[in-house]
């Protein structure tokens, strides 16, 4: 009985002490480390570690190239022991080897000469386009699209700014949009183009979301037929173009010409007779030619009788003037938009003289 009591004291006691303590580790299996720890590589914090990027790549290059890892530590600036581990965990996330190392030398295996290949060439491409991308940051890549009014006032102007800026900017592709003045600011709007130009007749307001400025100021005239009455005459009044038929530009919505031409007579203290609406500065310009109406344009590039028409000098002081305003999406970080803008505001003195 004593020997009974003492047996199973001893079996208590050791149950307490199992229950007081932690478990004693438990001595694991060969091979079972390298499964706990590759289980641990293949966590979330370690995916990068395990993965492959440019700058492992471009210190399996290094070695490669050298088939040193000393020389390529040096060259990278890091040790050669961070080395041989970059190296090594590009290797398992291949799950092949790609260099056959040896106490004295260091060779390519056939894989990895494949791959010094395509390394090198990725790592190109990479240089490439982290250059074109400052490039295209500093806006001397990329696609300037501009609306062109066209008509007289950008017969002269426009190509201008296009030879400055394509000799500075060779690299910008320019594309033009033909669009009527009112147009233009829609167009901004929904990004169909980058830069506008419209005339504006002082004062004038713009959206809060466009930008502007001034290229230059021209002179305003009378587009008249080489047939009408007033061809005959040295300049014309305003209170004949008040009495005059006149025909203006007609936009998408709105007439931005019309408005112009409401405003240049509301300053002569003239109501407009009648105003005839047309699409295209070749449709205003023909309507013209048959005598049928005026109409009122800048006249800094007009040729006297061209196309059956002659331009008149309007008999007011302050001599009108029509202001060739460049537009342009508010705020917008566009390097193409700014470096434009700085060719337009640098040609815009001397301004271009008046036709006599």
């Amino acid at each position: 009985m004593t020997v009974k009591l003492r047996t199973m004291n001893r079996r208590l006691t050791k149950a307490a002490a199992r229950l007081s303590y932690p478990p004693r580790r438990r001595r694991l299996p060969h091979g079972s480390r390298r499964m706990r720890q590759s289980v641990s590589l293949s966590s979330p914090e370690n995916a990068r570690e395990r993965g492959m990027d440019l700058r492992r790549l471009r210190y399996f290059v290094a070695v490669a190239s050298t088939l040193n890892f000393r020389a390529a530590a040096e060259g990278l600036h890091i040790s050669a022991p961070a080395l041989s581990k970059q190296i090594k965990l590009l290797e398992q996330y291949l799950g092949l080897q790609l260099l056959d190392r040896t106490t004295t030398q260091v060779r390519l295996t056939h894989p990895g000469a494949v791959f010094l290949t395509e390394a090198r060439d990725v790592l190109t491409r990479a240089d490439r386009a982290v250059e074109l991308v400052r490039e295209a940051a500093r806006g001397y890549l990329g696609r300037l699209v501009i609306g062109n009014s066209g008509g007289l006032i950008m017969s002269q102007v426009l190509p201008a700014y296009l030879a400055t800026y394509g000799g500075r900017y060779p690299d910008v592709k320019l594309a033009m949009v033909d669009l009527e003045q009112t147009d233009q600011l829609a167009a901004l709007e929904n990004h169909t183009i980058d830069l506008g130009f419209i005339p504006l007749v002082a004062p004038y307001t713009l959206p809060a979301a466009i930008g502007h400025t001034v290229a230059f100021s021209a002179p305003v005239r009378a587009m008249v037929s080489e047939q009408h009455p007033l061809a005959s005459e040295p300049a014309v009044t305003p209170e004949k173009l008040g009495t005059a038929r006149i025909v203006v530009l007609q936009g998408a919505t709105t007439s931005l010409h019309a408005r112009n031409v409401s405003t240049l007579l509301a300053r002569f203290a003239v109501a407009p007779n009648e105003l005839e609406f047309v699409r295209g500065s070749d449709s205003l310009r023909a309507v013209v030619a048959s005598g049928r109406a005026i109409s009122l344009m800048a006249s800094s590039h007009a040729k006297p009788q061209a196309d059956g028409v002659v331009f008149l000098p309007i008999d007011a002081t302050p001599p009108p003037t029509i202001d060739l305003v460049a537009i342009w999406r508010r705020p917008d970080d566009s390097a193409l938009v700014r470096n434009f803008l700085e060719v337009v505001t640098a040609q815009r003195e001397p301004r271009p003289a008046a036709v006599p």
